[in-house]
């Protein structure tokens, strides 16, 4: 998953990766939820993230939904609930399929939510926990201002997970 600034000149355009058939992956899924099942893990929940883009076939989310509550997991589809979730078509998405910054927190609050509300989550943590949360969160803000100052200056740039370690590369 990454966050791409919009570019001034157009979109950054990656090439597909070559297609693999739903028999494929619905093994490899199978093989996830057996391992996570083989590793006592209880609660997972699949999430498809909204897109701008019109899926070619719905179905496969159905039928991925069924395979994942075969084995007693939960799965979210949002894919169709942008206006749902308070996301702006095409203004918070950063091409096709990827939310910008600004419908990343709109998908962030709605998610926390969703999980607070759905699953027992409990806040106790260690102080080690809790120092190492902060520090995280810091480096979060900084990498979301400097999102943000992209946006405004025009500046294109591709920000992934590792990003909050490191420059993101100006993209050309």
């Amino acid at each position: 998953m990454g966050l791409l600034t919009h570019c001034p000149l157009g979109w950054i355009n990656f090439p597909r990766k070559s297609r693999v058939s739903f028999k494929y992956k619905s093994t490899a899924l199978r093989e996830l939820l057996v391992y996570l099942q083989a590793q006592n893990i209880e609660k997972v929940l699949f999430v498809r993230f909204p897109h701008q883009r019109k899926f070619e076939n719905p179905e496969a989310i159905d039928k991925i939904g069924s395979i994942i509550s075969e084995y007693g997991y939960d799965i979210l589809n949002l894919n169709d609930k942008s206006k749902e979730l308070g996301i702006d078509v095409p203004a918070d998405y950063s091409d096709a399929e990827h939310l910008n910054i600004n419908g990343m927190e709109k998908m962030t609050e709605y998610l926390g939510k969703y999980i607070i509300n759905k699953y027992d989550v409990s806040s106790e943590k260690s102080t080690g926990d809790i120092v190492k949360w902060n520090k995280c969160v810091k480096k979060t803000k900084e990498m979301i201002n400097s999102v943000r100052e992209d946006m405004k200056s025009g500046t294109c740039r591709l920000y992934y997970e590792a990003s909050i370690y490191w420059e993101p590369k100006i993209q050309k």
